[in-house]
C-alpha cells in the first residue's frame, strides 16, 4: 500500500487520500473481498504519516473495508514514531539471523501489544555458501537484489555457512526456524521461486530447533564481520 506504478513499470509512491482509497478500492475489487483483513503500508517516511492520511485510512475503517493497519518499514526511526500513534496494530521490520540487534526493539513493540511480522526473514539467503550457485535464471535476480542491497552484510554472513553442513535440514529452514523461535513474532515473510525450496522451508514451522544449533547461531550473530 502507497507503491504505485507509473508510465514505463516505474514504481513511485503515492500517500494522498484520494490515491490510497483508490488503491483500496481496487484492491478489494481485484481480491474479491469486502474488507481487508490487514492494510500495510509499505516503507512510509515519517512526515508521509499525515493526519489527513491517517483520517483517510481511519474513515476507510469505519466504513468496514479495512480491518487493522500495519507499516512495513526497515528504518527503526520510522518504526518507533509507529509506537506512538493509536492507528496502528502491527508492525513488519526485518529480523533475522543478521538482525540479532533489533530484538530490543521486538520487545518494545511486544510491551505495546503490536503484531511484529518478521520481514526478510531468510536474510536474503546470504547465509548460502553459494549465493548464485545451483539455481534456476528466476533465482538469479533475488541473488543479485540480495548483493546489491544488503552488500553490507555479507562479510558477516559467512559465520553462518555452516548452515550448509546440516544434513537433515536446508540452511534455508533452520534460519526461518530460528525466527520463529522468537515468541514475539506473529508471522515471518519471505519470498521463494521454486516449489521445493519452498516445501523444504515451511517444513521449519513446528519444528523448533535443538538447543546446540541454537547456541551456535547465538555465537556466530555477535562474532565481528571480519573476525
Amino acid at each position: 500500500m502507497g507503491t504505485r506504478l507509473g508510465r514505463w513499470g516505474r514504481a513511485y509512491k503515492d500517500w494522498s487520500p484520494a490515491s490510497v482509497r483508490a488503491s483500496i478500492e481496487e484492491s478489494l475489487r481485484r481480491l474479491q473481498l469486502d474488507a481487508i483483513p490487514l492494510l500495510q503500508l509499505h516503507g512510509p517516511q515519517v512526515s508521509d504519516l499525515t493526519g489527513s492520511l491517517l483520517g483517510a485510512l481511519e474513515r476507510l475503517r469505519e466504513e468496514g473495508k479495512i480491518r487493522h493497519l500495519s507499516v512495513n518499514s526497515f528504518e527503526m526511526n520510522i518504526i518507533a514514531h509507529v509506537m506512538t500513534l493509536a492507528n496502528f496494530g502491527a508492525v513488519m521490520i526485518d529480523y533475522n539471523i543478521l538482525r540479532l540487534q533489533h530484538r530490543a526493539i521486538i520487545n518494545e513493540l511486544t510491551t505495546r501489544d503490536l503484531g511484529i511480522l518478521a520481514g526478510h526473514a531468510l536474510a536474503g539467503g546470504l547465509h548460502s555458501s553459494s549465493l548464485f550457485g545451483d539455481c534456476g535464471m528466476r533465482d538469479l535476480w533475488y541473488g543479485a537484489r540480495a548483493w546489491k542491497n544488503h552488500r553490507a552484510d555479507l562479510a558477516r554472513s559467512r559465520h553462518f555457512y555452516f548452515l550448509n553442513e546440516e544434513k537433515d535440514r536446508a540452511a534455508g529452514e533452520i534460519a526461518l526456524a530460528w525466527v520463529l523461535a522468537n515468541p514475539s513474532i506473529s508471522c515471518a515473510v519471505f519470498g521463494t521461486t521454486r516449489l521445493p525450496h519452498l516445501l523444504s522451508t515451511l517444513k521449519a514451522s513446528g519444528r523448533p530447533l535443538d538447543g546446540e544449533l541454537l547456541t551456535r547461531i547465538e555465537r556466530a550473530a555477535v562474532l565481528p564481520a571480519h573476525g
